[in-house]
């Protein structure tokens, strides 16, 4: 069973990973809000 400590690196390595992607307005909207819900902000 996963711990939560490790889906924490999980999800925290997921969202600085959408920072290396690149697509257009909508898309980089989309994952803007995508990585703001991942982040817990």
């Amino acid at each position: 069973m996963m711990s939560i400590n490790k889906l924490l690196v999980i999800v925290n390595s997921l969202a600085n990973l959408i920072d290396d992607l690149t697509g257009d307005d909508f898309d980089m909207q989309g994952l803007a809000q995508f990585q703001t819900l991942l982040k817990g902000a």
